[in-house]
């Protein structure tokens, strides 16, 4: 009897133990095939910003040689064509890949829609290639088309890095946020130094400096959309959805009513300068008749 009371007391000591021990093992289970796929997706994600940067580069590239055959420089239609090639391969490769990381499940993506607007602006700059060597388009337009591709291959590789987990999170902030942070405090200070110059001679911005400021601007907006997109994960923190608010606000709509008003100054400034020298020559020659 007492030997079986030994027992039982035994049991009920060594029982809760060994299911601990059962829950902790099954639990460290889970969690390392949880992190075997996220290694996993991490694989494949790399690898897919490998090729989106080949990709970029290869265009960048193209763009060059289409500029310069667009410029009267037929020597580069050989070298603008095998890079156009070399760009659909590219882009074929980050198809597969694309694919192949879909094919992971990942959860709370939405790398499918962004993949296939980055398509859609391929397919527009193979058609601009096809217009380029048939009957020519203005350079300008080239040069938008191109640089619009390439953009959004930069766009599509940052959605990629998303964060889906706070590890990837913290990734993020670090190779996307604070360098996209960095860039538009830059690109800021530049186009206030840029318009500040202009406001200091009193004069009205030149053409030639507002197209300059337009694509200042447009850095701006790329640089911002990245930071906007932390809007919508779910693993951002509080705090920094708060800043981002704030941001938005702050930047891109007080601070853009703000150059809007400074930018109709100068265009009423200018329409003024234009209709006093049309009116001082109109004088000039109503005194040199008379």
């Amino acid at each position: 009897m007492f030997k079986h009371s030994l027992q039982l007391k035994l049991f009920l000591i060594v029982a809760p133990i060994i299911l601990l021990l059962i829950v902790f093992a099954a639990s460290r289970f889970l969690l390392s095939l949880d992190e075997g796929d996220s290694s996993k997706q991490d694989l494949v994600r790399n690898q897919i910003a490998h090729q989106l940067n080949e990709a970029a580069a290869v265009i960048a590239i193209e763009r060059s040689f289409g500029s310069a055959v667009l410029g009267g420089d037929e020597s580069h239609l050989d070298e603008f064509k095998q890079a156009g090639l070399t760009a659909d391969a590219a882009i074929r490769a980050i198809n597969d890949t694309t694919q192949q990381y879909l094919s992971l499940n990942v959860k709370g993506s939405d790398i499918k829609s962004n993949f296939s607007t980055l398509l859609e602006e391929y397919e527009v700059l193979k058609s601009y290639r096809a217009r380029l060597i048939g009957s020519g388009i203005p350079s300008k337009q080239w040069l938008d088309i191109s640089t619009g591709t390439i953009n959004a291959i930069f766009q599509y590789r940052n959605r990629m890095f998303l964060p889906s987990t706070p590890k990837q999170a913290e990734h993020y902030y670090n190779t996307v946020l604070r360098p996209n942070i960095a860039n538009l405090a830059e690109l800021a200070g530049y186009e206030r130094a840029l318009v500040g110059n202009a406001i200091a001679q009193s004069q009205a911005i030149s053409p030639e400096l507002l197209e300059e400021l337009k694509g200042v601007r447009r850095q701006v907006v790329e640089a911002a959309n990245d930071i906007l997109l932390l809007q919508k994960s779910e693993n951002t923190n509080p705090r920094l959805l708060h800043s981002i608010s704030e941001f938005e606000q702050i930047f891109l709509q007080e601070f853009e009513l703000i150059r809007e008003d400074v930018y109709g100054a100068s265009q009423r400034t200018s329409n003024e300068i234009s209709e006093g020298n049309d009116e001082l020559s109109r004088v000039k020659r109503d005194i040199n008749r008379s």
